[in-house]
């Protein structure tokens, strides 16, 4: 019986089935339908160009950023190209005053890019994902915030929240005698102004993702006995997770370098973060070049390791995506009157406080010519230096 049954088997595998999956494998290379299996002349030298541009623009001052915190002279000494180092700035530069300028820099960026990836997300969800009321204005407001100059923005929030001219804390103050109310020139206060300028820009960043998403796969769930929260939390969220994570690095790199909120809202009560002390140690003599460069390379490594991270995730986007089919299509969710109007609401009051209010506070300053009741408590009236008397010359007024 053993002789009659044959042994399995396994079937040579063709001698064209290798080179087949290799001209797959090259068909699906960029180029390829071009007949371009190689990178030209042309490609090679415009990518020989652009990483050399590249490496001038970055390496470059990167490492002489390096090389000058290891030189205890300045750039104008003839020693600076001297083959002596020191690690004296760096154990100078890692003091007290270090520690609190980091901690305060990562408070900063780190609460800042929450409250704007929370903003502009729910934003990008209530204008992409849903048929609420006045989509349209919510949009146009957000992108309206890109032509503020955001050297003036922090100004803006001065005129209206500060503590000493603030107009809501003068309106609260004549109203209940109880005092400032708020006052954006703290920590929280920049944290607030610095997430509503980077919204737009979250805001840009997080509308493909989530546009993108497939509702089958949530209506799948919701069939299969998931509430609506749960569906999105558990499918929605998860397949938007790189570009949360990504967008939510992006801020925190914006932030990290932000310079006019915490300059105009900060400096002047002694909060520091990174930017704002490099440029105080600049303009303040006699300015260190060693310590200065010392203080600013953690800052550009933290950029660095933000930079990596945001490449990794970009990198693992593939691992969330989802196979659909021809007839996909990307159908906004269903609310209720109820809820159409409470997704209306709060988005145009995000989008009123973000921009109309400073907007309006400028104007309204820029063409009033009352000066604000906080500015005239001084002991005594400004006086005016008298003009110099006119004689008449020739039928025309001169200063005499």
């Amino acid at each position: 019986m053993s002789a009659l049954i044959d042994e399995p088997t396994t079937a040579a595998a063709p001698e064209s089935a290798a080179p087949l999956e290799q001209r797959r494998r090259l068909a699906r290379r960029p180029g390829a339908r071009l007949g371009q299996g190689r990178p030209s002349t042309v490609q090679t030298v415009i990518t020989v160009v652009l990483t050399a541009f590249l490496a001038w623009q970055v390496v470059v001052p990167l490492l002489a950023l390096v090389y000058a915190s290891l030189k205890d002279v300045r750039p104008d000494d003839p020693s600076f190209l001297s083959p002596t180092f020191t690690l004296q700035n760096f154990i100078e530069a890692f003091d007290s005053r270090m520690v609190e300028v980091t901690l305060t820099t990562l408070v900063f960026g780190l609460a800042s890019s929450v409250l704007a990836i929370v903003l502009g997300g729910f934003l990008a969800f209530a204008i992409t994902r849903t048929n609420a009321w006045l989509r349209g204005l919510m949009a146009g407001l957000v992108i309206a915030q890109l032509a503020f100059p955001s050297v003036i923005y922090p100004v803006a929030w001065q005129y209206l929240l500060s503590e000493r001219m603030g107009v809501f804390n003068t309106w609260w103050d004549d109203a209940t005698g109880a005092g400032p109310l708020t006052d954006v020139n703290s920590l929280p206060g920049m944290v607030l102004v610095q997430a509503f300028e980077m919204l737009p820009m979250v805001y840009l960043f997080l509308v493909p993702a989530i546009s993108a998403m497939n509702r089958a796969l949530e209506e799948a769930a919701e069939m299969a006995g998931a509430s609506r929260t749960r569906a999105l939390l558990d499918i929605g969220l998860r397949l938007s997770a790189p570009a949360l994570v990504a967008t939510l690095l992006v801020a925190m790199m914006r932030a990290w370098d932000s310079f006019a909120v915490p300059w105009t809202l900060g400096s002047t009560q002694g909060i520091f973060t990174f930017s704002t002390e490099l440029f105080r140690r600049t303009t303040t003599p006699p300015s260190d070049t060693g310590l200065i460069s010392a203080f600013a390379t953690p800052m550009v490594v933290l950029s660095v390791i933000m930079v990596f991270y945001y490449q990794r995730f970009n990198r693992a986007a593939s691992r969330y995506a989802v196979m659909t089919g021809k007839n996909y299509r990307s159908e906004p969710i269903v609310l209720g009157p109820v809820g159409r109007v409470v997704v209306a609401v709060v988005g145009l009051a995000i989008g009123t406080v973000a921009i109309l209010l400073p907007t309006a506070i400028l104007v309204w300053i820029s063409s009033s010519h009352r000066p604000s009741r906080r500015w005239t408590r001084s002991p005594s009236p400004p006086t005016r230096r008298p003009s110099p008397p006119t004689r008449w010359s020739g039928g025309s007024p001169t200063a005499s």
